[in-house]
């Protein structure tokens, strides 16, 4: 598994190339090199764009997976409060498999080599957003999963078989409850929602008022989930 911020794609893969074997694509001076076919796919640099553009600039990224065998390309747009991305999926022949639609927010990337699923999860900070995508290795939709927005953390099974979001949320203080802040008459709790990776449908929706690491019970089998120490949302 590997997770993937947008914001460090570039420096953290491009040190990985010098270890791939030598017909596997690797990036070159402006693109990436499928050795195999002879292909190159250029790779935009950061380009400000002018006054005739809504957006302030646009970049590519790329990550190469060893173990599914894909090339991913994000085409990111950057906007004042929000980014979109569009994603190029190609096989290691250099075969485009899949443009994805556009997607809009701010996004990690997890890769789940096992499971053959990449996951767009939510971590949108200035916007309203609560939808994150899950695909498969050839970058088909799967579903649109929706959870809470202000995604706080994503995470999956060692298993790779579910995954998981964490927001914030709170409840009316009960006589005899500890308050996290003494002005404010609420206690704080992490709302969990657990979807298989498979399908992308929802299996658990649970409330858990402490954080570290909590065993959560799936048709039997303990899934461990690290969780934050929970607080007021917003």
């Amino acid at each position: 598994m590997k997770r993937i911020y947008f914001t460090v794609l570039v420096c953290c893969l491009t040190i990985c190339v010098a270890a791939q074997g030598n017909d596997e694509p690797h990036f070159i001076d402006d693109g990436i090199l499928f050795t195999r076919s002879n292909i190159v796919v250029p790779i935009k640099p950061l380009t400000m764009l002018g006054n005739d553009s809504l957006a302030n600039s646009v970049q590519d990224y790329y990550h190469i997976s060893e173990e599914l065998e894909r090339v991913i390309i994000v085409t990111s747009w950057r906007y004042d409060n929000h980014r979109e991305y569009e994603t190029a999926i190609y096989n290691f022949d250099g075969i485009l498999l899949n443009n994805t639609e556009k997607i809009t927010g701010q996004f990690e990337i997890i890769i789940l080599d096992d499971a053959k699923r990449i996951l767009f999860a939510q971590h949108a900070l200035l916007i309203n957003a609560s939808d994150s995508y899950l695909y498969d290795e050839n970058g088909k939709l799967i579903k649109k999963i929706v959870h809470d927005a202000e995604n706080r953390r994503t995470g999956h099974s060692e298993n790779e078989n579910y995954i998981w979001f964490v927001s914030f949320k709170m409840r009316a203080a009960n006589k005899g409850d500890v308050l996290k802040y003494p002005s404010v008459p609420f206690v704080p709790y992490n709302h969990v929602m657990m979807f298989a990776s498979s399908n992308g449908d929802l299996v658990k929706d649970i409330n858990i008022e402490s954080g570290g690491t909590v065993p959560i019970d799936i048709n039997g089998l303990k899934i461990q989930v690290e969780l934050p120490e929970p607080d007021i949302p917003g």
